[in-house]
């Protein structure tokens, strides 16, 4: 069985008949509470959730997010923008509580 990536980001925007533009993200990350233990050896699987989220539009942050370990695995983040406009900037940024960060960029449609 493949191992599934620690993070991976996945952004997709739609514009709304409104003329705003909806932005969905999809966040692949274990968010492990601390409090789990591993069927296999009974140890306490250790904690490892997001802390923060930040969505900025053309630089700009327009969402910052702080999350915890009461946020289910691969959570689900829907955010919508009023001024983005076809071919502006989106890039969401994250970090979590072991020092791991990252961000993943598109392009709004």
């Amino acid at each position: 069985m493949a191992k599934r990536p620690v993070v991976d980001v996945k952004i997709r925007s739609k514009r709304q008949d409104d003329g705003s533009t909806l932005l969905r993200m999809l966040i692949t990350h274990p968010m492990e509470t601390g409090r789990r233990k591993d069927e296999a050896d009974g140890k306490v699987v250790p904690a490892h959730y997001l802390e923060e989220v930040t969505v900025l539009h053309n630089n700009e942050i327009v969402a910052r997010c702080l999350t915890g370990p009461g946020v289910s695995r691969d959570p689900y983040f829907a955010f919508k923008l009023r001024d983005c406009k076809p071919g502006d900037s989106l890039r969401v940024e994250w970090r979590d509580n072991k020092g791991g960060s990252g961000n993943a960029t598109a392009v709004s449609e």
